[in-house]
């Protein structure tokens, strides 16, 4: 659930945190620290993340040819001889990635370096619940926010979706029991 990010706005969501030994790897025996969805990039039209991910990848594998910094401004001479040695070089892009259960080549994958970093809102600090019950005395309805000791409130869609999957009882105690259920008195005469 923690999120990430590359430079080039490619946000994405951890789905599952595997052991090394589980992860995918290439014949040389290199794991990759991230595996991205390949259907994320055309949607998002963020192809300059797959650029920089080749660009790193070629100054990881030859060093000798491509400095790690320079000057990246248009008119730069550091950029034109990059740019003729990048061209001039063949650094392959597809890697072949090997299961590392069946030891069984899966298929030809890209393999790029790219820089991630973590966005602010993370799960632990999103992760919430109450224990106690307060509750407004004139609404009796529970305070909103976790700032006020409040409970989350159920939305219109997350209450169409529990009627979606016909949960009765939790729908019943959710908007009935645990909210503004309150005893009336009334007179049986009038």
């Amino acid at each position: 659930g923690d999120k990430f990010a590359s430079r080039y706005t490619q946000k994405g969501v951890i789905g599952s945190i595997l052991l090394e030994e589980m992860m995918p790897r290439t014949k040389y025996g290199v794991v990759s620290n991230i595996i991205v969805n390949p259907h994320a990039f055309p949607s998002r039209m963020t192809i300059g993340h797959l650029i920089k991910m080749y660009f790193g990848k070629c100054m990881i594998m030859d060093q000798q040819r491509f400095r790690m910094y320079f000057d990246a401004s248009l008119e730069s001479e550091d950029l034109r001889s990059f740019e003729s040695k990048f061209f001039e070089s063949y650094i392959p892009v597809l890697k072949e990635i090997v299961d590392p259960i069946t030891s069984k080549s899966i298929i030809n994958t890209f393999v790029g370096v790219c820089y991630y970093t973590t966005l602010q809102y993370q799960v632990q600090e999103k992760m919430f619940y109450r224990t106690i019950r307060n509750a407004n005395s004139i609404s009796k309805q529970p305070y909103e926010g976790k700032s006020r000791n409040g409970g989350l409130r159920i939305g219109e869609m997350e209450k169409d979706a529990l009627v979606a999957h016909c949960i009765i009882f939790i729908i019943q105690d959710m908007f009935k029991n645990n909210t503004n259920a309150i005893d009336i008195r009334y007179c049986k005469i009038c």
